[in-house]
């Protein structure tokens, strides 16, 4: 059986920083060279990268929007260990080899804090959605304009 015991291979890299370093040096290229595919075939307005190691394969470089969900200590450790049925230990290590909240908080251009339930985060997520459209739709006009001007000392106009 050559399945991939992966949580096996999560003990082993949370307990070995080199061992964690030398995983990531093998993976990321291939991690970046799929998303580099995905979004050159998307005809998409918009990508999503629901990447949990988004700053540590490099991927952050590809966002033009960069949007965290984080949680406080104790409701990650509990998620966690119920999720993967892992010791709180074994969440422990793992949460020392990633980012702090901090981190995200000022790597990103939104945070969205999920503590409450469900609904709580899908209600902020959606917020964030409009905003990132928002100002999306901003840009794009100002862009418009931009044209328009440079265009119209050829007496050009663009309709869209």
């Amino acid at each position: 059986n050559y399945s991939l015991d992966r949580q096996k291979l999560g003990e082993i890299v949370v307990s070995d920083k080199n061992k964690l370093q030398m995983l990531n040096d093998t993976i990321y290229p291939f991690i970046n060279k799929l998303i580099d595919e995905k979004i050159n075939a998307t005809e998409s307005e918009f990508v999503l990268l629901d990447a949990p190691t988004l700053f540590e394969a490099g991927a952050d470089k590809l966002c033009s929007v960069i949007v965290s969900v984080v949680a406080d200590f104790g409701i990650r450790l509990e998620r966690i260990t119920k999720r993967d049925g892992i010791s709180a230990e074994l969440a422990k290590k793992r949460f020392s080899s990633q980012h702090t909240m901090e981190f995200f908080k000022a790597h990103s251009d939104f945070v969205i804090e999920n503590n409450g339930s469900v609904n709580d985060t899908f209600q902020k997520t959606c917020e964030v959605i409009e905003t990132i459209k928002e100002r999306n739709l901003e840009h794009e006009e100002e862009r418009k304009c931009m044209v328009n001007k440079n265009m119209s000392k050829y007496n050009m106009t663009f309709q869209s």
